[in-house]
């Protein structure tokens, strides 16, 4: 009798190897994420997950979760009375924007009250100053020059000393110089003063326009630090 020659196994299907191989990972998956998604809670609240349906997969059928995460009742009011906050604000925030984009495209305004003034640069002199102040020491001295030269005459007369000559002529010179040098101090003092009024006015002139760019631009950062105050708080 004559023994026979084993036949081979037949060679495995490579498709079904594969879909075997597959179905075998997805199946290791599935455990996986039923290992990882295990329901929590805490005092804050709790996070649980529940399987909605299937989705087919590569001919096999996966099951699909959802997880649904739950405040507890003081941090949900929490939550929720900051996004109505935030909400409300809303309104300002967008009106606070719509000025900032106005605001920061506006140039300065450099005109005012004394631009003329402060265009002409610094003066030497504030002449209005100088002729009202030397008018006034003027009316004084006029009153008290003209009765001095009145006395003068008088007492020349009583000493008989005649008009024309020499020691007439040499009283009234020394008279006139001496009036001379009363009226230039008076003009030199107006002077003075139309010197320091001017600097005293191209200074206020230059801080009142000073004060004119401050308050423009405070006026141009004012929404845009309401509106950084508005984001930075968290409330929108």
């Amino acid at each position: 009798m004559s023994k026979s020659t084993p036949q081979a196994p037949p060679a495995p299907d490579p498709s079904l190897v594969t879909q075997q191989q597959t179905g075998a990972n997805l199946n290791t998956a599935i455990a996986q994420k039923l290992i990882n998604d295990t329901n929590q809670y805490s005092p804050f609240g709790s996070t649980t997950y529940q399987q909605t349906g299937t989705q087919n997969v590569g001919g096999f059928d996966v099951p699909t979760y959802s997880q649904t995460t739950t405040f507890n009742p003081t941090v949900q009011s929490i939550i929720s009375g900051t996004e109505n906050v935030g909400a409300s604000l809303m309104p300002t925030a967008q009106a606070l924007a719509n000025e900032v984009r106005s605001s920061a495209t506006k140039p300065l305004d450099f005109s005012g009250t004394n631009q003329d003034y402060l265009n002409a640069g610094p003066r030497l002199l504030d002449q209005n100053a100088t002729n009202a102040v030397y008018q006034q020491q003027k009316s004084f001295l006029d009153p008290q020059w003209q009765q001095s030269q009145k006395d003068l005459e008088d007492q020349l007369a009583r000493q008989g000393i005649p008009i024309g000559s020499d020691a007439y002529n040499s009283a009234i010179s020394n008279f006139q110089n001496q009036k001379t040098q009363a009226y230039q101090s008076a003009q030199d003092s107006s002077i003075a003063q139309g010197a320091q009024n001017a600097g005293q006015l191209f200074n206020q002139a230059l801080a009142g326009q000073q004060q004119n760019i401050s308050q423009q631009q405070l006026a141009q950062m004012s929404p845009i630090e309401l509106l950084s105050r508005l984001y930075n708080s968290g409330v929108t």
